[in-house]
């Protein structure tokens, strides 16, 4: 577990889409579910390691908080999203698709033993608190398998790395029928499934088609689209 943090950063908040739904179907299967986005969240951060500054994570239940110590605007940004990237593609393989919020503000954890077997973590933060709410609770709902970056709060300089980033943009810039542009002034859209920007348009287009879907069948869809627009094929959790 990282060690303990207070400042102003980066901060990601993710969670597997449809987890409460499983464990109600399938308890078994949710924490298969759960140990595979663990196993890789836990070896993605691992593995980025030696890139300066590092993302860190902290995981529990469905859940897992990533964020940047320090380092400039711009190396934050390009690694966290090369972690986000990187797990989403990973755990897609098994399946699983997550949600993803990105905010800026303060953050802090400390690790905290209140009792011999007992470990207690506490998190606050405006960072941890908008990248919560941007997940479960702002408007529009987040689907499967998207990554959101709130806008509110972000300082000007990090606004603009992310402004620069292709694969970064607002969705009402697609000018489709399918997306509304009321709120653009308060979204970027992140795009880890597309190696090339030029396929982001194509790639809505059959993404937001699924919404028409009934429910059993959406999720289905939209997992799909994301295997498609990842070029390869899922494996069943062993």
């Amino acid at each position: 577990m990282p060690s303990r943090y207070n400042g102003s950063t980066l901060v990601a908040f993710t969670d597997i889409s449809g987890f409460k739904k499983m464990m109600r179907k399938d308890s078994n299967v949710a924490y298969q579910k759960m140990r595979a986005f663990y196993n890789i969240g836990y070896t993605s951060l691992f593995g980025h390691h030696q890139l300066k500054p590092y993302v860190e994570g902290l995981f529990f239940s469905d859940c897992g908080i990533l964020f940047v110590r320090d380092g400039t605007p711009q190396n934050q940004i390009n690694n966290l999203l090369n972690i986000i990237k990187q797990i989403n593609r990973e755990i897609l393989k098994e399946r699983i698709m997550l949600t993803t919020s990105i905010a800026y503000g303060e953050f802090s954890f400390a690790n905290l033993k209140v009792h011999n077997n007992i470990q207690k973590t506490p998190i606050y933060g405006r960072g941890y608190l908008n990248a919560y709410l941007n997940a479960e609770v702002w408007s529009p709902k987040m689907e499967p398998g998207q990554c959101r970056i709130t806008l509110k709060e972000l300082p000007n300089e990090y606004k603009k790395h992310f402004e620069n980033n292709e694969f970064c943009i607002r969705r009402g810039s697609l000018k489709l029928q399918t997306i509304s542009s009321k709120y653009d002034n308060d979204y970027l859209y992140y795009y880890w499934m597309l190696d090339k920007s030029s396929g982001i348009k194509n790639f809505e287009e059959r993404y937001t088609e699924s919404y028409k879907y009934i429910k059993r069948y959406k999720y289905l869809e939209m997992l799909k689209v994301l295997q498609d627009a990842c070029k390869f094929s899922t494996r069943k959790i062993p």
